[in-house]
């Protein structure tokens, strides 16, 4: 699939393309939907969705991230036997990692929380908005009529 196709797919321009190849954060809100587009399924869907994830990190988060895998990669390939009762700066890499992590998901539910009662809100004032314009529309309406048994014509404009 072209970047055009996929920007045309997804319904925004190419240039937007461009732009999160020079580094603009995609919208984590979006990611899903892209992952659709590009019919990614499995563990290419989770890799797609965690690095779209991780681009909006902190960057404390990301350097955890990135330490905490190069960590796993040098101990998967030395022979090395750690044992369970020595601690190691990876362990402390790792449980800082980890309480980050939760602390950016509980911040991401309390936005989530509040935008959803931010839209909440906004749609109870959209509706109070929409019946204060047909109140005016039915009070102009009357306005225009005038008196119960009274022309709605102006008194300029009768046929004589």
């Amino acid at each position: 699939m072209t970047q055009t196709e996929f920007a045309r797919r997804c319904g925004f321009e190419r240039a937007f393309v461009s732009a999160l190849k020079g580094g603009l954060k995609p919208p984590e809100e979006r990611l899903a939907q892209w992952a659709d587009v590009l019919e990614l399924t499995g563990s290419e869907r989770a890799e797609f969705l965690e690095a779209g994830w991780l681009a909006n990190a902190p960057p404390e988060v990301s350097d955890l991230l990135a330490r905490t895998r190069l960590l796993a990669t040098d101990a998967a390939t030395t022979s090395r036997v750690f044992s369970p009762t020595e601690t190691y700066d990876d362990d402390a890499d790792r449980i800082t990692l980890l309480r980050t992590i939760d602390r950016l998901r509980g911040e991401r539910d309390i936005a989530i929380t509040e935008r959803d009662q931010a839209r909440a809100q906004a749609a109870e004032q959209e509706a109070a908005l929409r019946q204060v314009e047909q109140h005016l529309l039915a009070m102009q309406a009357a306005m225009r009529a005038g008196p119960p048994g009274q022309s709605a014509v102006p008194p300029n404009e009768r046929a004589g």
